[in-house]
């Protein structure tokens, strides 16, 4: 058999996933894995780089890899490793949830203020900048050890070939890469004493590496020589694999975190910063807002509330989120007038602001812990609307949205978007990042003359309208959301320091 098999591997937050497709974008197979979030203080978020490449070659120890040609890489946003000499890792991965450095993020805003308008990645503390300052001042010890700061698709790619190279997709996402000198930013690493030495060289997301002999991917069944591509950001992928490629089209994921991204020709960033643009490939960007609080806010109101449904759904034999939604669906929207502020992580787009703290307002004795469940989710579509708004401003009208992400597969998650955005939500039946990173790579090889032609790899998406009855209340209910936000500043501000201080 010719080796034109390919397999897309996405690293995301709190797993991995490998597929296995032939030339024609079947799913042949797919195997994911889990790994755990560390919360050891207020603000961090880390998770083990060692556990996440042991999880990635099981997941690939269990497919088909002997007719692979290629493989492509997709891997989740702003992961950050420092790295000593020896390419060991100097404590764990900090993830893009981890906002330990927002006191470094607010000192860089007064310092560096023209630094959007060069790298489209607005001051914030999940970028590298702020958390590179944060290790110089409270581990110094830590950081004159540091070789290289690179992020878990560098730090397996290079177990595997030997080579530290960075795609232009994750080099974006730094919050250190310029965008009109395609290389990293002079002025940001002059203002933190680093040499583009201590950042890995930057490739374009085409760029083939070979698996040698020598590589462990070889020893677990990838044919030497195979072609492997450094491959894109996840949420970038996300966009080809729901085939929101076209102007005026808006792809909304909702994975643990969540975004909402269209594809442009060229960096479009916002004149109040209110957005982030990242690259795709060499002819196409991704601008757009991201939310810290998407699933992850529903996966911990499962954990800290729904023990008694876990109960029931092995009783039942049944997934523990599945009992979980069949008794929010026993609440009506809106929750009894309960609304969920759902910043258990801070707040990304479109305030960007690391200190703001989860709030659940209007709690009385008629409420249930299927109450918060349920507020929990309209919470988190009320934030993606807040994201839509302004990519509509700065992007033009926005007439289709195309659902993606692990909550794709929840009729109760499709609905709730569908009743706050009041709009017509379209969910792709076949779709997602390792797919997206299956139609890059047809482009790669000449078989999609344009990334505007991902379509035609779609079936026609399932349609899930918007609920005409719950127009005023979704509407009454965001404006509190809204005003509840912006009256919390001054304590939100106070909580996160009076947290921070108590580590």
């Amino acid at each position: 058999m010719t080796k034109k098999l390919s397999v897309t591997i996405d690293i995301g937050t709190t797993g991995c996933r490998v597929e296995l497709f032939d030339t024609n974008g079947t799913g042949l197979e797919r195997q994911t894995a889990e790994y755990p979030l560390e919360v050891p203080h207020s603000g961090w978020a880390e998770q083990d780089p060692e556990r996440i490449y042991t999880s990635l070659m099981g997941c690939l120890r269990k497919l088909s890899l002997e007719n692979v040609g290629y493989v492509v890489f997709s891997s989740v946003f702003h992961s950050f490793i420092p790295i000593d000499r020896e390419k060991r890792p100097l404590g764990l991965m900090w993830t893009w949830a981890d906002t330990r450095s927002a006191d470094q993020a607010a000192r860089l805003k007064l310092e560096m203020p023209g630094a959007y308008a060069r790298t489209g990645c607005p001051t914030h503390p999940m970028y590298y900048p702020a958390r590179i300052l944060w290790l110089k001042k409270k581990q110094p010890e830590v950081f004159a050890r540091v070789y290289r700061f690179v992020g878990i698709k560098e730090y397996i790619l290079e177990r595997w070939t030997g080579a530290f190279l960075v795609d232009r997709s994750i080099a974006s996402g730094t919050g250190l890469y310029n965008f009109a000198d395609a290389t990293w930013d002079q002025d940001l690493l002059h203002y933190l004493g680093l040499s583009p030495e201590a950042l890995s060289p930057v490739m374009d997301t085409e760029h083939m590496l070979e698996i040698p002999s020598r590589s462990p991917a070889a020893k677990l069944g990838l044919p030497v020589g195979c072609k492997v591509m450094l491959g894109a950001g996840d949420g970038v992928f996300a966009n080809l694999g729901a085939g929101g490629v076209r102007k005026g089209q808006v792809t909304a994921t909702i994975g643990t975190s969540g975004a909402l991204r269209i594809l442009v020709p060229e960096p479009k960033i916002d004149a109040f910063e209110r957005t982030w643009c990242y690259n795709l490939s060499r002819d196409w960007w991704v601008a757009g807002g991201a939310i810290n609080n998407g699933g992850l806010v529903y996966r911990w109101v499962r954990d800290q509330f729904m023990s008694v449904e876990a109960e029931e759904a092995e009783a039942l034999g049944l997934e523990h989120y599945e009992m979980v939604n069949r008794r929010v669906l026993e609440v009506a929207p809106g929750a009894n007038g309960l609304i969920f502020l759902p910043y258990l992580t801070g707040e990304r787009s479109p305030r960007w602001n690391a200190d703001a703290r989860g709030v659940i307002l209007g709690l009385g004795l008629q409420h249930s812990r299927h109450h918060i469940a349920r507020a929990a989710i309209e919470g988190v579509a009320f934030r993606m609307f807040s994201v839509f708004e302004v990519l509509a401003e700065i992007g033009g009208p926005l007439d289709e949205i195309r659902f993606s992400g692990g909550a794709l597969s929840s009729l109760m998650w499709q609905q709730t978007m569908a009743d706050v955005f009041q709009r017509t939500i379209f969910v792709p039946k076949h779709q997602g990042t390792t797919f997206g990173a299956w139609i890059f790579l047809q482009h790669v090889l000449g078989n999609l003359s344009s990334l505007l032609e991902a379509e035609q790899f779609m079936e026609a998406p399932v349609r899930c309208e918007p609920r005409r009855e719950y127009t005023e209340l979704y509407h009454e209910l965001y404006s509190i959301y809204n005003e509840t936000y912006d009256q919390l500043q001054k304590q939100f501000s106070r909580l996160a320091k009076l947290q921070r201080d108590l580590y």
